[in-house]
């Protein structure tokens, strides 16, 4: 029930009373109380209760609608057989109930009295669908033509065909031709009503010219071919270069380096031929038919000037000394250098000592050949001791005080209970119907706070020095709880869940038992481990509103977690543990759910009514993060002993979608009434005219037509909350245009060339030559583009047509007119094939190692990967800290 206050019965008391209580008598604090003094002069009669509120229900209608105006539009201003909505205007009787809240100035309590019922007519608007009466003529029906009859002589005859010179020499045949002949029909045309009645309108005549054609008998005059004639094969020509050639000989890596000597080898030679075959004519003349060609392979031998690549040793040269390097640690060291008790608790600082140091270096020993290059024959090596100084950082051990602590106060307790409190907020009637909610208020509080000073010595031990304390007074909050009054959503409702279902592959998996180092070595057993498997479920949700009646509003999704086992056959390696080492830390996820949270903001107050937004509040999240602890094994193995953690807070950001509650206009709608003629229809003549299209090109005549009409549109303002209210009403009028058509056929068509030639081709086969160069001429491995020669024969001829002024064209004939040769060059990407050797050879750098192959077993001989670097010893000479001296080798 809504709460709407009118002063009634206004008295001099109820006045008084009114202003001195402000209404304090409604208040929802029941348990207090008021004293109100008055100051009369002279005598004043005070009513027991006085009437200073209503409270009235809602407006509901009593029986039908009345007085209502006649159905508009009438059904004889709307067109045969059109669906409309008709409107008329009605009066509706509505009533409520009013009931007085009365106040008594002595009891200074309220009450309701007797209820009473008021009433009202206002202005509704009734509709109910109709159909229109009023006949127009809504199209027309066509009859069929008469078939068509003659009304001419043949006419305007085009030249006789075939032409003599368009037949075979000699040959008899026969010629026609078309002419022109002009030919009539009729139908008669009806006007069509929509109530399905006809009527007469007119009749209408087509005419048409049509061809007819003549013939006559005549001899050919066009010579042909009657035979062929085949002319002797040219001489052997060679074609491309040569292929397919053998390698080189003898090799340059048999010959001395830089000697000069000849190499020969055989190669293929592709060589042509050709031979002209000619047509032989009806008239006896010969023409040239085609050309035709041959070709052959035969053996040809190559040679060329090269230099020998033979290398040799022709002395040696030695290399400079290498640096100097340590061999060893150092060895032989003094005491440490200053005492730690003699500098300050946590101060850094550096001792010193000296030590003896052994130390080496090497030269290399090279080969010089004749090609210049070098490789190595040994290595020297020379030995030094030498004193070095070592340096170590050390910390001190001498305490005292180096600071004050600064802690954090202690957090603000109440000193004594609120004061100067503010009204109860928010109103009952902003709060859902039968929603339990709380109220608020600000207050005043004062409050006190104290935290402890102490001192801090270097080695962090810490002593009390004072105790301080602070005051500040703050406001707080005061709730109670309310119901609400306002009818929406009370709440949400669940469906069943479904079962649950994995999600993904197991996880977390621990390690598998027993360890492999508890069984005996080689004995089978099986291996467990536990898994974690993430599993779903999901169930719908429901808006619950207060009348009781639930909706579909979404789907809730569940999850958990569930331990599975998974097993294994392994073999025992009974093993021991040497240390223990740490995995990295994995990174940090949230552990429980946020707390602390503030209030969300903003209110839905502040925003439109059924606008969506977000609000936000902030959370302290608890996190945490793992890693593993290894077991580290004498075998080198290294298996999960458990996991570490680490924890953190952080602050987080929640956030959830809400509707605004503010009521505003959104919009607007508005509604169309039916359409009615205001006059009668007007149309043009029929476009465009027979006579100006093509003979027997059938194509659609149009007449363009318009009508007045007129209807009434009604506007409204939409607001938030769904309500709509009428804004505006205007007559809107517009032109209806609509066409009629129609089909007719042209009757303009002849001849205007017959001179009319198209040229087209006719291609032969390529013919190519071989890909150059070839793959064995270029280095294995190397990509680089072949490309060869083609050609063929083109034969150029046309066609003859003769073009009518429609736009056809009739083939009369074809003629051979020459011939060409088209050329092209073609290209591909290919790969060489000419083989590539590489060697090991001496590269500068030495180094210790474990068990490197011997020298002799790799230098200067054929690798397959070139850059490939290896170490490789000479002798048995092994290094201080173990290990064999080792030079290094590249494959180049």
């Amino acid at each position: 029930m809504n709460r709407k206050f009118n002063i009634k019965n206004i008295t001099t008391a109820s006045v008084l009373m009114a202003a001195l209580t402000s209404g304090a008598a409604l208040s929802a604090d029941s348990d207090k109380s008021f004293m109100v003094r008055l100051s009369v002069d002279g005598k004043v009669s005070v009513p027991e209760w006085v009437t200073i509120n209503y409270v009235y229900g809602n407006w509901g209608n009593v029986g039908a609608p009345h007085s209502c105006q006649n159905w508009v539009a009438p059904t004889d201003t709307v067109d045969w057989g059109e669906s409309y909505q008709q409107s008329r205007l009605c009066k509706q009787t509505q009533n409520r109930t009013e009931t007085p809240i009365l106040f008594n100035p002595v009891l200074k309590t309220t009450k309701e009295g007797p209820v009473g019922v008021g009433s009202r007519d206002v202005s509704v608007t009734e509709f109910r669908p109709n159909i229109g009466t009023r006949d127009y003529i809504d199209g027309e029906r066509v009859g069929t033509f008469s078939a068509w009859s003659r009304s001419s002589a043949n006419y305007e005859c085009d030249a006789w065909s075939p032409k003599p010179e368009d037949v075979d020499l000699y040959d008899s045949f026969t010629q026609s031709r078309t002419c022109l002949k002009d030919e009539v029909r009729t139908r008669d045309v009806f006007h069509v009503w929509a109530s399905g009645k006809e009527t007469f309108k007119r009749t209408d005549t087509e005419t048409r010219t049509v061809t007819d054609g003549e013939q006559q008998q005549a001899t050919g005059a066009r010579d042909y071919i009657s035979g062929s004639r085949i002319a002797n094969w040219s001489s052997w020509t060679n074609e491309g270069a040569p292929y397919n050639c053998e390698i080189w000989s003898p090799s340059p890596s048999t010959v001395n380096l830089n000697q000069e000597f000849q190499q020969s080898r055989a190669c293929s030679q592709k060589q042509v031929s050709d031979r002209d075959i000619f047509d032989v004519w009806r008239s006896g003349k010969e023409t040239l038919n085609r050309n035709e060609d041959r070709s052959q392979v035969i053996t040809v031998t190559q040679s060329q000037g090269n230099t020998g690549t033979k290398d040799f040793i022709k002395s040696t040269r030695n290399d400079s000394w290498s640096a100097w390097s340590n061999i060893g640690s150092p060895y032989g060291c003094t005491e440490w250098k200053v005492d730690a008790s003699e500098v300050n608790y946590g101060e850094s600082f550096t001792q010193e000592r000296s030590c003896s140091q052994n130390q080496t270096r090497s030269r290399d020993v090279l080969n010089v050949w004749e090609s210049g290059k070098e490789t190595l024959n040994k290595v020297e090596d020379d030995s030094q001791v030498v004193t070095v100084t070592q340096n170590q950082s050390a910390t001190g051990t001498k305490d005292y005080i180096v600071s004050q602590t600064s802690p954090s106060w202690s957090a603000w307790s109440n000193s004594g209970t609120a004061y100067a409190c503010g009204s109860w907020s928010p109103s009952p009637s902003t709060v859902n119907l039968g929603q339990s909610f709380t109220q608020s208020r600000s207050c005043s509080q004062d409050q006190v706070r104290s935290r402890t000073i102490q001192d801090v010595w270097k080695s962090g031990k810490k002593t009390t020095n004072r105790v301080e304390t602070d005051g500040q007074t703050v406001s707080v909050t005061q709730n109670q709880s309310a119901t609400g009054t306002k009818n929406y959503i009370v709440g949400t409702a669940y469906g069943s869940w479904s079962g649950y279902s994995n999600s993904g592959s197991v996880y977390g998996c621990s390690s598998y038992t027993p360890s492999t180092s508890t069984v005996n070595l080689g004995q089978s057993f099986t291996q467990t481990r536990s898994c974690s498997q993430d599993q779903v479920r999901t169930r719908t949700t429901y808006d619950k509103w207060a009348d009781g009646s639930e909706t579909a509003k979404g789907t809730q999704t569940g999850s958990r977690t569930i331990d599975v086992s998974q097993s294994r056959v392994a073999t025992g390696s009974k093993d021991y543990i040497t240390g223990t080492s740490y995995g990295s830390w994995g990174s940090y996820s949230n552990t429980g759910s946020p707390y602390s949270c503030g209030s969300y903001s903003p209110d839905p107050g502040t925003i439109d009514y059924g606008q969506s937004f977000t609000q936000t509040r902030s959370c302290s999240q608890n996190q945490i993060r793992y890693r593993t602890i290894y077991n580290d094994w004498k075998s080198g193995a290294r298996t999960s002993s458990g996991t570490d953690s680490s924890t953190r807070v952080v602050s987080t950001t929640q956030s959830r979608t809400s509707t605004g509650t503010k009521n505003i206009v959104v919009g607007g709608e508005s509604t169309n009434g039916a359409w009615s003629w205001t006059a009668s229809a007007s149309c043009g003549s029929w476009s465009p005219s027979a006579s100006t299209v093509n003979l027997d090109s059938s194509f659609t005549q149009t007449q363009s037509c318009s009508r007045p009409r007129s209807r009434t549109i009604t506007e409204y303002n939409v607001w938030s909350d769904g309500s709509k209210t009428v804004k505006n009403s205007y007559t809107e009028n517009s032109t209806y245009t609509y066409s009629n058509s129609r089909t007719a056929t042209g009757t303009k068509d002849y001849i205007v060339s017959t001179s009319y030639k198209e040229e087209y081709y006719v291609y032969g086969s390529w013919s190519c030559s071989s890909w150059s160069p070839s793959t064995g001429s270029v280095t294995q491995g190397q990509s680089f583009t072949q490309t060869r020669s083609c050609s063929r024969d083109v034969e150029v001829r046309y066609r003859r047509y003769e073009v009518w002024k429609s736009g056809k064209k009739v083939l009369v004939g074809q003629d051979h007119r020459r011939w060409e040769t088209e050329s092209k060059t073609e290209s591909q990407s290919a790969v060489g094939t000419m083989q590539r050797r590489y060697y090991w050879a001496r590269s500068s750098g030495m180094k210790c190692v474990s068990s490197p192959p011997l020298w002799s077993s790799y230098y200067g001989k054929e690798c397959s990967s070139p850059g490939s670097v290896m170490y490789a010893r000479q002798d048995t000479e092994k290094c201080y800290g173990g290990g064999y001296h080792a030079y290094k080798l590249v494959c180049q």
